[in-house]
């Protein structure tokens, strides 16, 4: 499960623990986590619960961690989850610093909660509940401002929303929502139990993440770059898009900057916009390497990289070498981070390889597939 976005109508963590029912009356919970919901998980083994959770954590390399008798915790950049055992039964609670965060960590404990029982998940009762179909936490309705073109391989949109300060801080990845072509919009809703109702069949949105290029909040506009390609849906949406146009998007999520006295960023043309959007908010005194693969030399732009790390770009032959590449580097034993993201089946090659040979933890690594070869 990996933290991402909000939730509707959620109290104040401060609020829930005076009420009995909040992370705190149990945890300490997390120093600007301000919002909290929480459901009992009841009718099923506890034992069982807990090692599902611990599993389906550990297969995103998050962590999960007894912290008293009969109290576990998973706390992570965007959120916290926190497990009590209960007469019988699992007290579930979730924090977050926003609402929409809150929401998509929600969205994502019920859609793995399904896969060890559709009725549990199904049958949740939160404590923040607004009730079922209004518009989740983490939607807006944007409109589009412009579409230019800061290189020949990327195309660069501009929206306008309002209250745009979530998607300021610590999270930098977005999803867009596209309906099908020539089909009028149907935007995603609450269930009854709390998880975001998507549009099926032939109203199905397309939802691909983009990484926020720039954003100027109180003006109320955000910015991201799209490469690119032929045939690429996301592609013909762009270079149709007028000023004016109504676009759905969800988020913030996932995708935190790094912060490492030695750091490793190494991507393809799908993670230069994070790339760079990170180089820019780094520390002055950080040190590295800079390893960024296109396949046309073109796509070069400006890195506002420290002084201490090196830039390398690479022009790729036929095949991707991006994965070699990262492994030539000579990482230190401490006070280091590696960052990579690019085609799913290197970035899985990539996660098990500085694991098992650099000894790298989850809190020393952000390793992502943002894409799947064909």
């Amino acid at each position: 499960m990996r933290a991402a976005a909000s939730g509707s109508g959620m109290t104040s963590a401060s609020d829930a623990v005076a009420a009995g029912r909040g992370p705190a009356a149990s945890f300490p919970g997390r120093t600007g986590m301000r919002h909290t919901t929480s459901a009992t998980l009841a009718g099923h083994d506890p034992a069982g619960l807990l090692d599902f959770f611990a599993a389906e954590l550990a297969d995103h390399g998050l962590p999960f961690e007894q912290a008293q008798p009969g109290r576990y915790q998973s706390v992570m950049p965007a959120g916290a989850l926190y497990l009590l055992r209960e007469q019988g039964a699992l007290r579930l609670t979730l924090q977050a610093g926003g609402l929409a965060q809150l929401h998509g960590l929600r969205d994502l404990v019920i859609e793995h909660l399904a896969e060890y029982s559709a009725d549990l998940a199904a049958g949740l009762v939160w404590s923040d509940l607004a009730g079922a179909g209004a518009a989740p936490p983490n939607f807006r309705l944007m409109r589009a401002l412009s579409v230019t073109r800061p290189s020949p391989i990327y195309l660069r949109v501009r929206l306008a929303g309002e209250d745009l300060h979530s998607f300021d801080a610590d999270e930098m990845h977005f999803r867009l929502l596209l309906p099908p072509a020539g089909r009028p919009a149907q935007w995603p809703v609450l269930s009854a139990n709390g998880q975001t109702l998507w549009p099926k069949g032939d109203a199905a949105l397309h939802r691909p993440a983009y990484t926020i290029r720039h954003i100027d909040a109180k003006a109320g506009w955000l910015e991201f770059d799209l490469f690119r390609h032929a045939g690429g849906r996301a592609t013909a949406w762009a270079e149709a898009l007028r000023p004016g146009d109504a676009v759905g998007v969800i988020g913030p999520g996932g995708g935190g900057f790094p912060c490492a006295p030695w750091l490793l960023m190494a991507g393809d043309e799908t993670a230069l916009p994070a790339i760079a959007r990170i180089a820019e908010r780094l520390p002055a005194q950080t040190r590295g390497h800079v390893i960024v693969e296109l396949g046309d030399a073109a796509g070069r732009q400006p890195l506002a990289a420290p002084a201490g790390m090196r830039v390398e770009w690479r022009i790729r032959r036929g095949h991707s070498a991006l994965f070699a590449a990262a492994q030539a580097v000579a990482v230190p034993d401490t006070g280091r981070y590696v960052w990579f993201a690019g085609e799913k089946a290197q970035a899985q090659q990539a996660r098990s390889w500085f694991r098992e040979s650099r000894g790298l933890t989850a809190d020393e690594s952000y390793i992502s597939g943002y894409w799947k070869a064909r």
